[in-house]
């Protein structure tokens, strides 16, 4: 899922309806002259309502009767270097004279040229002016009912910066249109931009367009239908702003994301790929206090993960994610994996934190082809059959990954198509006769095979511990530093029949790209060894012991 759509809504939704408040509870039926110019009158009556200093460069009256211009109308931000949280070149408000008789002042309002400004500053608040209007618990007897009927706001431009984060979103191109439906006793309206651009951290910036159709109730802004189009995810989302409990607010989100898309928005630097698309479906709610809190699900027909010249795909991917303040996790995601299953954990802790976040990754997989899985490296020469099961599990700072991450697994593979090698020799056994018409380069065809093998790695790094691997032929004892400088592996080797061992052993040569003829041999025996230098140009020294039994008829 896109980190960026999940935050572009709750921003923009909240600040539409901020302006929808602002234009229409300021009560200016109310507003006396007392001696002063209707200026200062009016400046000091909104800035005692919003609880911000509001300032008006002009108010002209148009010909037409109960028609107002008011020029340069700003709210200022809550601190002296902030910028103004609200600024528009022009407001205009009509109202009907006919309606004096009736006792009832309706308004028609239109904002041109306007900008707004929501900021989240070191303090975690946003610092809003106040949008509501404050009960006192009595009625105030007024000889005139006003009443705001339609409010209609164009060529805008919203602003979003989070300073802890960090991260902004800028909304060009913003208009909103708000009347009165009668009808509901209540306010309708629709608002969006285009070409708008969302900015999270030092990640490549997104293009984002944006509308929806809301309702006002008291309040509450309630957003019937969003349609949120950024790059790399197209959402469609529901939910309500409550301004007299600000900033509590809850989305329901569904959402398509295409996973290239994001790769190169959030890794473009990475040297993996990424394909496939998938859906999210969940719910996102900010109260008045505390974390928030987005959980979901998420779902892939097939999602890829592409690694120099290997693709692992992963059918059916499906899972459940949460993200709260300093916080994102995905407890249990779950796949289809190389004929097998494969469950994966992985967490992030410490959003925000000076030192950076930690993350973690688990893969739990069982039943997974073992002939699949050699063929995902390029080993075309072994064709091993059998079935994988095992644990991996890696830990590493965010953003420093190949510096910091430490990791160990175990696999435990279970043979099929036939038994393996033992550890010991048996104490007699019939001789072995030589191979017929024996070619140096014959393949070595599929085998079963079997192993117990435990290891811990680095970002440049692998060692095993103590395991084994078994073949109907062979069995092998190794323990070792193998990646990360000069190897030294040590190992015992159990052959039960020296010539297919030494198939084996020319076909792992071939894999690693030194392909080696087979050498006529037979009979069974044991030798120990230590492989030194590297897997890709292998050296075998202090060797201690062989048993050699030559081929029948030698």
């Amino acid at each position: 899922m896109k980190r960026g759509t999940r935050w572009i809504v709750v921003a923009l939704a909240a600040t539409i309806a901020t302006v929808i408040f602002t234009v229409f509870t300021v009560d200016l039926g109310r507003i006396s002259i007392g001696g002063k110019s209707l200026l200062t009158v009016a400046q000091n009556q909104a800035s005692k309502y919003l609880e911000r200093e509001m300032t008006i460069g002009s108010i002209s009256a148009y010909l037409t009767p109960g028609k107002f211009a008011f020029h340069d109308v700003t709210i200022k931000g809550p601190f002296g270097d902030s910028r103004p949280f609200f600024h528009a070149d022009l407001v205009t408000a009509q109202f009907p004279w006919w309606t004096l008789f009736t006792k009832e002042l309706n308004a028609e309002v239109t904002i041109t040229g306007w900008r707004m400004v929501v900021e989240k500053f070191p303090d975690g608040k946003t610092h809003l002016p106040r949008l509501t209007r404050q009960s006192t618990g009595e009625k105030q007897p007024s000889s005139f009912k006003w009443r705001t009927m339609a409010v209609y706001a164009s060529g805008g431009e919203f602003i979003y910066d989070d300073h802890l984060s960090p991260w902004s979103v800028r909304g060009p191109n913003l208009h909103f249109d708000l009347v009165r439906d009668n009808n509901l006793s209540t306010y309708v309206g629709n608002a969006g931009f285009t070409n708008g651009i969302v900015q999270i951290q030092q990640f490549e910036p997104m293009r984002a367009d944006f509308k929806t159709r809301f309702q006002v109730d008291g309040g509450i802004v309630r957003l019937k239908h969003i349609d949120l189009l950024t790059d790399g995810a197209e959402s469609h989302l529901d939910g309500y702003v409550n301004f007299g409990n600000f900033p509590e607010q809850e989305y329901h989100i569904q959402s398509t994301v295409d996973f290239d898309r994001m790769r190169h928005l959030f890794w473009n630097k990475a040297t993996w790929r990424m394909s496939g698309t998938g859906d999210f479906k969940g719910v996102f709610k900010i109260p008045k206090e505390g974390p928030f809190d987005l959980s979901g699900r998420f779902a892939s027909d097939e999602a890829g993960l592409g690694i120099g010249n290997a693709e692992w795909r992963f059918p059916d991917l499906h899972g459940d994610l949460q993200w709260t303040n300093g916080r994102f996790v995905v407890p249990s995601a779950y796949s289809d994996f190389l004929g097998g299953q494969l469950r994966l954990a992985y967490g992030l802790e410490g959003i925000g934190t000076a030192g950076g976040a930690i993350a973690s990754l688990a893969g739990d997989y069982d039943d997974v082809d073992a002939y699949r899985f050699t063929r995902q490296f390029g080993m075309t020469a072994l064709e091993p059959q059998g079935r994988m099961r095992g644990r991996v599990s890696m830990g590493w700072r965010n953003g420093q990954f190949g510096d910091t991450m430490v990791g160990n697994g175990t696999t435990s593979i279970r043979p099929a198509g036939g038994p393996v090698a033992a550890a010991e020799l048996p104490a007699t056994a019939p001789v072995i006769p030589a191979e017929e018409d024996f070619q140096k380069r014959r393949s070595l065809g599929p085998f079963a095979i079997a192993g117990e093998i435990t290891y811990r790695f680095t970002g440049s790094s692998l060692d095993f511990d103590p395991g084994w691997i078994a073949t109907p032929a062979t069995y092998i004892k190794f323990n070792g530093h193998a990646i990360g400088g000069p190897a030294a592996v040590a190992f015992h080797v159990t052959s039960h029949d020296w010539q297919r061992s030494d198939r084996l052993f020319a076909a792992i040569m071939a894999n690693y790209g030194h392909p080696v003829d087979a050498i006529d041999v037979g009979g069974r025996g044991t030798f120990d060894g230590t492989l030194t230098n590297s897997f890709k140009s292998p050296r075998i020294a202090q060797l201690f012991r062989v048993m050699y039994s030559p081929p029948s008829g030698e």
